[in-house]
């Protein structure tokens, strides 16, 4: 009989080590950054759908797999470009916030170079993120062409700047362009 490899978020840090073939003497040295479930994983791996709503309860992990996926682009495309939309720059910036949250995964995972007054992360091999808040501001979105815009809260937002972003939605990135509503 031929057993089934499981899913990578199906295994605890041991049993993926060994699927891994690693050393688990190196466990506490390893940063993982993988979807904790199969929702997760179908929204990390969605390049088919122009605009992604993806919703849950508080604490489910929708920043983080956000942030997950903005990671997968930055090291998979040297085109990619992206922005993480708030309403406001108070809610991109507080104590546990998306952007101190991404900055920490970026600096760690990919050697981002972080610009905390400017909420924006540059890669030595040429992707470009930004946070910017939406409130009254399409003014900072002239002239961008990005991948994906994550709107994270976008119940908070109003509709007529999430729709604007769709114009925004442009760059040579070989990844889908994506409209993602948190």
């Amino acid at each position: 009989r031929v057993r089934k490899k499981p899913k990578y978020y199906e295994l605890n840090a041991p049993e993926l080590f060994d699927y891994l073939g690693l050393d688990h003497r190196y466990m506490q040295d390893i940063q993982f950054h993988a979807p904790l479930s199969k929702k997760q994983e179908v929204f990390l791996n969605d390049q088919d759908n122009d605009i992604i709503v993806f919703g849950g309860q508080a604490g489910s992990g929708k920043s983080q797999v956000s942030i997950l996926r903005m990671l997968v682009g930055v090291l998979s495309d040297p085109n990619y470009a992206a922005c993480i939309c708030r309403q406001s720059k108070v809610q991109l910036k507080g104590a546990g916030a998306i952007f101190p949250t991404a900055t920490k995964v970026f600096e760690e995972a990919a050697n981002a170079s972080t610009n905390k007054v400017e909420l924006s992360w540059n890669f030595s091999h040429g992707p470009e993120l930004k946070a910017l808040h939406l409130w009254d501001n399409q003014n900072d979105y002239q002239g961008q062409q990005n991948t994906e815009f994550y709107v994270d809260e976008a119940t908070q937002c109003k509709e007529s700047d999430v729709v604007y972003l769709m114009s925004r939605l442009r760059s040579k990135a070989k990844r889908a362009h994506q409209l993602i509503l948190a």
